[in-house]
């Protein structure tokens, strides 16, 4: 976990054990369910954020290879003046600028291609990909994400998110856990 590129949300799913992939992790999120919830905001986000910057480069790359272009052509303008025996051929120029151009062009496709690089990460983190491992999102009867079995009493309703649908269900009987482990598990980690 520490030496992963991509970052990493730990999610055993109790508050009171600290574990070392609690310490690792760049994360750390009391629930599974909480780790759908952080990423999925994040994820618009960065997307959002990864769409300004494709139109930033498109801008500043157009930018300068316009303002190259004038530079260009106020150099051989004032050579022109000076000594017009000397100037530079009309092809040599156009030459330069086809070349300029395709440098430009290059450097936005090599920066498309690294924002499409980050896009696809972002894809894999999004919350229907983490729903479709078998996580799920409980929503109370307000519509907010429920975060521990004490936000529930028999008889309340709920809505549990999967990743191909939702179900309405109600609660017929709650079990909090009085001490890690008690769930049966060495570890006390709750897989959804």
């Amino acid at each position: 976990i520490f030496a992963s590129n991509v970052p990493v949300i730990s999610a055993i799913g109790h508050e009171t054990d600290t574990t070392i992939a609690d310490l690792v992790a760049d994360v750390c999120a009391p629930t599974p369910s909480a780790a759908a919830e952080i990423v999925a905001p994040a994820t618009a986000d960065l997307a959002g954020e990864v769409a300004g910057y494709a139109a930033r480069i498109d801008e500043i790359v157009g930018r300068r290879v316009a303002d190259s272009r004038s530079h260009f052509e106020l150099a051989v303008d004032r050579m022109n003046l000076r000594v017009p025996d000397t100037a530079l051929p009309r092809q040599r120029i156009d030459d330069l600028l086809v070349r300029a151009r395709l440098a430009g062009q290059r450097l936005v496709e090599s920066s498309k291609l690294r924002l499409a690089t980050v896009e696809a990460s972002l894809s894999a983190l999004g919350p229907k990909k983490i729903l479709g491992r078998g996580y799920t999102i409980t929503r109370l009867a307000d519509g907010k994400a429920a975060t521990s079995v004490l936000q529930f009493e028999t008889g309340d309703r709920m809505a549990v998110m999967f990743a191909d649908g939702s179900v309405d269900a109600t609660v017929d009987r709650s079990s909090p856990d009085t001490a890690p482990g008690s769930d049966g598990s060495e570890d006390g980690a709750d897989d959804s």
